[in-house]
C-alpha cells in the first residue's frame, strides 16, 4: 500500500517526465503517467515501484502483463481487419461550423436511449433551445458498443456520435509503430537515469506505452482531428478528471484550428490530493478555460501554482443538490431506519461497501440497507464476482429508483470515494465513511470535521445509528443547515450563460 509521502514523490516525478523537453504526444498519451488522485484503485498499478523485494511476484507480474498486452493487441488487429475504418458512427447528417462540440462517455448500452447526458445533463439541449448548434461525441466503455447501437439508440434534439474502437488495419499499425518508437526512447532514458524512482518510472512507462489504453488514446487523436475538421466547432468541451485523453483531445483539436476554444469541465469536485488536474503540460495540451461545479472547486484549482495563468469559472453541476426548502424539520425527524449505500463505479469499491453493509444487515435485521450502483456497474456482474451477493437478506434492497427517491427513504448514507454523497447529505442523511486502516483517505467530505463519522467495524456504525435513534434524530436537524452550506459550495446550479458567452468573441472572464 502506497503511503502519502510515496504518492507525493510519484506525482512529482511523473509530472516532470511528462513536461520534459523531449516529451511528445506519444508520451502524453500514456495514461499510466497521469497520476490522477489518491484513490487505492488508481494507486494499485504503481505499488511495485516502491516494493522491489518480491522478485518472484515482480517476475510473474511482468510475464502476465506482457502476455495480456500481446493478447489485447491481437484482439485489436482482429477488430481492425473487420473494421470499416470510420472514426465514428451515429448521426449521419452533420453540418459544419457548429458552436459546441461536447466530448462525453458512454458507460452502458442503456445510455443510447437517454436524452440527458450523464456528464452534461441537459446543457447541450439548453444550448440548442438558445439557437446554438451542438454535437455530443462519446467514448464508449463497454464491449460491442457498436452492436448495441442499432437496438438501443434513440434520436434526440442533440446530434450524437460515438467513437469507433478501431480505425482499420493500416492506421492501427501506424499508431503501434509510433508507440514502439516511444517505448525504445523511454528505455534508453531509463538506462542513463541514476535516481532510483525515476529510473523505475521510465522503465515501467516504456512498457505501459504499448498497452491498449495508450493505443486507444492515440486513436482518439486521429478521431478528434477528423471530427473537428468536419464540424469546425468554435468551442470543444471535455470532462476534467485528469485522464491522458483529455490532453490529447485539445492537442488534436488545435492542430486543426488554432482559434478553437478548449474548455475543461471539472464536474465532480477536486479531491484532497488530486494531482493531474492541478498540473499544466506544454501549451497545446492545456485548457484555455476550466469550468467548475462550484465555488469550492474553483478555489482549490486557483490555489494550484501550475494553473495560475489558466482562467477558472463556475458553471455549476447537473448533479445538483436537494433544495433545503423542500425538506421540513418533520421529515428530518421521521424514523425510517434505512441506510443508503453508494459506491463509486469501481467493482472493488462496490464489493468493499456491499460486503461491509451485508455484514451489518445480518447483524441488524431491523435496519434496511439500500444498495445503489453507478451506471457503469451491474448487480449481475457483481454476483458473478462475489457469490455472497447471490442470496441477500430481506433487509437489503437493490435499488432501481432515482437517487432522490433513495435519499427520501433513508436516514443515513454509507460511502467511500463517491461525490454522490453530497447529494445524500443535502437531503438530510448522516454520512458514514468506511475507512480502511493504513490507507490514504479518499473521503470527498474530508473538510467536514463534524457530522461525518468514520467507521471500519459494524459496531462503529451501530453506535451512531443507536445514538440517532435514541435522540429522535435531533443531530440530523442540528447539522442540516451546515451540510447544505457545504454542498452549495461544491455543486452550484447550472448557469447556462457561462456557456453561451463562450461563442462571443472576447477574452475569457476570470
Amino acid at each position: 500500500m502506497i503511503t502519502e509521502k510515496q504518492y507525493t514523490e510519484l506525482c512529482e516525478v511523473s509530472n516532470e517526465i511528462l513536461n520534459r523537453p523531449d516529451s511528445k504526444i506519444e508520451r502524453v498519451a500514456i495514461p499510466w503517467l497521469h497520476v490522477i488522485r489518491e484513490h487505492p484503485i488508481f494507486l494499485a498499478k504503481y505499488e511495485t515501484l516502491f516494493d522491489q523485494n518480491n522478485f518472484l511476484g515482480l517476475f510473474l507480474k511482468n510475464i502476465k502483463e506482457s502476455f495480456s498486452n500481446r493478447l489485447l493487441w491481437w484482439r485489436q488487429i482482429f477488430r481492425a481487419i473487420r473494421s470499416d475504418g470510420k472514426s465514428w458512427f451515429g448521426e449521419d447528417d452533420l453540418s459544419g461550423e457548429i458552436d459546441y462540440l461536447f466530448i462525453s462517455h458512454l458507460l452502458n448500452p442503456n445510455q443510447y436511449s437517454k436524452t440527458e447526458d450523464f456528464y452534461y445533463g441537459n446543457m447541450p439541449n439548453d444550448l440548442i433551445n438558445k439557437n446554438k448548434s451542438v454535437v455530443v461525441a462519446s467514448i464508449s466503455h463497454f464491449s460491442n458498443h457498436k452492436g448495441f447501437f442499432n437496438e438501443n439508440f434513440v434520436k434526440s434534439n442533440v446530434p450524437r456520435l460515438f467513437f469507433s474502437d478501431s480505425l482499420g488495419f493500416k492506421r492501427e499499425i501506424a499508431i503501434r509503430k509510433r508507440l514502439k518508437k516511444e517505448s525504445v526512447k523511454l528505455r534508453i532514458i531509463a538506462k542513463d537515469e541514476r535516481k532510483t524512482l525515476k529510473k523505475r518510472i521510465f522503465q515501467e512507462a516504456s512498457k505501459q506505452v504499448l498497452a491498449q489504453d495508450a493505443q486507444a488514446t492515440l486513436r482518439l487523436e486521429h478521431q478528434i482531428n477528423a471530427l473537428v475538421s468536419r464540424l469546425m466547432p468554435k468551442v470543444i468541451i471535455v470532462p476534467y478528471e485528469g485522464h491522458a485523453f483529455e490532453r490529447i483531445v485539445f492537442a488534436s483539436a488545435r492542430s486543426v484550428s488554432s482559434n478553437i476554444k478548449c474548455v475543461s469541465y471539472q464536474h465532480t469536485g477536486v479531491f484532497r490530493l488530486s494531482n493531474a488536474i492541478r498540473q499544466t503540460l506544454s501549451k497545446q495540451y492545456n485548457p484555455d478555460l476550466i469550468l467548475t461545479s462550484g465555488s469550492e472547486s474553483k478555489f482549490e484549482l486557483e490555489k494550484a501554482l501550475s494553473l495560475k495563468k489558466t482562467p477558472v469559472s463556475i458553471l455549476g453541476s447537473t448533479r445538483g443538490i436537494i433544495d433545503s426548502k423542500g425538506i421540513s424539520k418533520t421529515r428530518l425527524l421521521k424514523k425510517r431506519n434505512a441506510c443508503l449505500v453508494i459506491p463509486e463505479g469501481i467493482n472493488s469499491e462496490c464489493i468493499r461497501l456491499f460486503e461491509f453493509s451485508l455484514m451489518c444487515a445480518n447483524q441488524r435485521p431491523d435496519i434496511l440497507f439500500v444498495w445503489r450502483l453507478h451506471p457503469i456497474i451491474t448487480f449481475e456482474k457483481l454476483k458473478k464476482i462475489n457469490k455472497n451477493f447471490k442470496s441477500l437478506p430481506q433487509n437489503i434492497i437493490l435499488s432501481s429508483d432515482s437517487i432522490e427517491q433513495d435519499i427520501n427513504r433513508c436516514n443515513w448514507v454509507l460511502y467511500r470515494g463517491t461525490t454522490a454523497v453530497y447529494k445524500a447529505i443535502s437531503g438530510g442523511l448522516r454520512p458514514f465513511y468506511l475507512s480502511i486502516p493504513e490507507e490514504i483517505s479518499i473521503d470527498p467530505l474530508y473538510k467536514l470535521k463534524t457530522w461525518r463519522i468514520n467507521v471500519n467495524r459494524p459496531i462503529d456504525l451501530f453506535f451512531y445509528i443507536n445514538k440517532d435513534l435514541n435522540s429522535n434524530f435531533e443531530y440530523h436537524v442540528d447539522n442540516f443547515e451546515m451540510a447544505q452550506a457545504v454542498c452549495e459550495k461544491k455543486f452550484s446550479c447550472i448557469n447556462i450563460k457561462v456557456l453561451t458567452n463562450l461563442v462571443i468573441k472576447r477574452p475569457f472572464n476570470q
